[in-house]
């Protein structure tokens, strides 16, 4: 779950809450019910992020991507994020700090601020008010080039890391030192 947090910039909810029936082809398709901003989503999916979702198992007809019962998604995230704290040596980090790391390297590929903010599902920002009016852009296919770079980009990172972050921890300046809350 969290690979494809820091992959695709998507809410924890979001993604813990996923579907099965929400991913067509190669993108997330979620309905305005289930995102904060109450408009739908959609998140492309590189073939690096498509892999681990193909990779992981299902449990019997359950239509959660994530879940330990298939009736309901996963919870316990305060356990899981102490495991993970646990495995990495980082600073103190939110599981929301995600979103921010993506962002960041977005921003460090050269990627737009109206796409960063259309691959983080932000409606405010660059696309309130009077923009937000008359801009009626979905941005999708720059968010695809977006999040491909980042997946690269990434993977290409995470090559030339020293081995102790090879684990997934991330060393980026734009996670916060505050502690999970």
């Amino acid at each position: 779950m969290f690979q494809l947090l820091i992959l695709s910039g998507t809410r924890r909810d979001e993604i813990a809450a996923l579907r099965w029936s929400e991913i067509k082809d190669d993108t997330i398709i979620l309905g305005r019910e289930r995102t904060k901003a109450g408009e739908g989503h959609s998140i492309p999916l590189a073939p690096a992020v498509l892999d681990i979702i193909r990779g992981l198992p299902r449990i019997g007809d359950s239509d959660f991507v994530f879940t330990t019962n298939g009736r309901t998604p996963v919870s316990g995230f305060s356990k899981i994020k102490k495991r993970l704290d646990s495995l990495t040596k980082i600073p103190p980090w939110r599981t929301h700090d995600l979103r921010r790391v993506v962002a960041t390297g977005l921003q460090r590929i050269g990627i737009n601020l109206q796409v960063i903010e259309a691959v983080l599902g932000h409606v405010g920002g660059s696309r309130s008010g009077i923009v937000g009016v008359y801009q009626r852009h979905s941005f999708d296919a720059e968010k695809r080039i977006a999040l491909d770079g980042r997946v690269k980009s990434s993977a290409s990172s995470a090559a030339n890391r020293p081995k102790c972050c090879r684990c997934g921890g991330q060393s980026d300046s734009s996670l916060r030192s505050a502690p999970e809350a």
